[in-house]
Formats: structure tokens, sequence, C-alpha cells
């Protein structure tokens, strides 16, 4: 829904998004901007300006929190987290997602970012699934810098669009005439 205000408000005819297999990219939050909501972090994060990127350091224990419109059923997410910085190597990195809703935390998965030397940027794959009025935690278990949280989930064009095109890696939607 908020895909079709947006293209409403700038008069779009068409939207591309992201694909992976049958799943469309119907999620994509930045963490600096997830980070400065109310209630966006909890213990020790600092947005971190990088060149062209902007992203959430997160001290061991502190979370962001990344509240999501969740589709229902699964959601395959691709976590990225900054690799080697200023051509250090960076040790391995762990982490946890845990869905925060009114009845408090749901622990959905550990998940480790492998050591780097060479990677600028590393993808974390995971699936999901949150249940209504639940947001996305990512957890630092220990420091690890987040830019930013992809998602992909089963979609169908919404009323008054059309699938116009599609590749291995996106999928083109235009308003239906």
């Amino acid at each position: 829904v908020d895909l079709l205000a947006i293209a409403d408000t700038y008069h779009a005819d068409r939207i591309l998004l992201a694909r992976r297999g049958d799943r469309w990219g119907v999620i994509h939050q930045v963490a600096s901007v997830a980070a400065t909501a109310p209630a966006g972090t909890s213990g020790s994060a600092t947005i971190v300006d990088g060149n062209g990127w902007d992203a959430v350091s997160l001290s061991p224990g502190a979370r962001l929190v990344m509240p999501i419109a969740a589709p229902a059923g699964p959601i395959g997410l691709e976590i990225k987290v900054l690799g080697q910085q200023a051509g250090q190597p960076v040790p391995d990195r762990r982490m946890r997602l845990v869905a925060v809703g009114l009845a408090g935390g749901r622990p959905l998965g550990d998940f480790t970012v492998p050591a780097t030397s060479v990677d600028d940027w590393q993808v974390v794959r995971a699936e999901i699934d949150l249940r209504p009025g639940e947001s996305l935690a990512i957890e630092a278990v220990d420091g690890v810098t987040i830019q930013s949280v992809l998602g992909f989930a089963s979609a169908t064009a919404p009323a008054g669009w059309h699938v116009a095109e599609t590749t291995p890696d996106a999928v083109l939607l235009a308003r239906s005439p």
C-alpha cells in the first residue's frame, strides 16, 4: 500500500522491484533511517556517515528495530553488513534476529557474519516470518554495522497494476489501462 501511495504522489506509471526467484523485493529499510525513529535503537548504537552510504554501528547487546509492513508468509531477508573497515580485516560477527511486538520479543535466529579482509560489504540471508504487529529487531551479539535490510516475499500486482516485464533480478509493474 505504501508503494502505491508513493507511485501516486509522483504520478508514476511504473514500479521497478528487485526479484529473487518468485519473490518480489517488497521491503527495503535503510538502517540509519530506522535508527532515527522513536524506539529505533536500544543500547549503544551510532549512525555512521559513509561516503555515499550511511549505516548503524551496534555495540554488543544493542538493537536496531525496523518497523516493516510484513506481508503474510515467509520473508527472505538480505541484511547488508559492513565488512573490512578502512582496509583492516574484521573477525566473525554474531547477531540475532528478534520479532518484537506487544507480547515482547520472539527469537527468529542467530547468524554469523564471517570474517573478511577483502569484502567492503557482506550480505547475510535469513528466512523469517513476522506476525501482524511485529517489527524486526537486529541485536548485536558482537559489534556489527548494519547498512540496510531488503525483504523478498510472495506478491502479486496490486489492483490497477500488472506485471509488464520480468528479468531474473527484477519485476516491472505498470498501471493497467
